[in-house]
């Protein structure tokens, strides 16, 4: 399981990394653009990537969705923006509403529903699939 998220959302990206590898859930932390830019050549047709995105239209994370929607593997995507480019570009989607908060041309909204976000399906999988 590949873990990608950028810019503010990037600490929210390691702690839902460092949870799966608890539970002895392979997973691999990926922030740095010039890594992303290689997702498509990096992935197996076995792998999962999870796109952790709060506008969902960041421009690294939506260029590599882009890449690879073609690919043979399961992609997903933690949003705050159920309409977002990255929304529509990966075969499964979860989000929760945040009015939007922008000072200096920064999106500054608030990114703790992406935890909850994660909370909630991190507790789901401890429910229904741990070994």
């Amino acid at each position: 399981m590949l873990i990608v998220a950028v810019g503010l959302s990037k600490m929210i990206g390691e702690y839902f990394s460092k949870l799966l590898i608890q539970v002895n859930k392979p997973s691999s932390y990926v922030y740095e653009s010039h890594i992303i830019d290689l997702l498509p050549n990096m992935v197996q047709p076995k792998d999962m990537v999870i796109f952790i995105s709060s506008s969902g239209e960041t421009k690294t994370i939506v260029q590599a969705a882009e890449k690879l929607r073609f690919k043979n593997i399961e992609t997903v995507a933690i949003t705050n923006s159920a309409d977002s480019t990255l929304a529509k570009l990966v075969r499964k989607h979860i989000s929760a509403y945040v009015q939007r908060v922008q000072f200096a041309g920064y999106d500054l909204s608030a990114r703790s529903t992406l935890v909850v976000l994660i909370d909630i399906l991190f507790e789901f999988f401890m429910k229904n699939y741990k070994a």
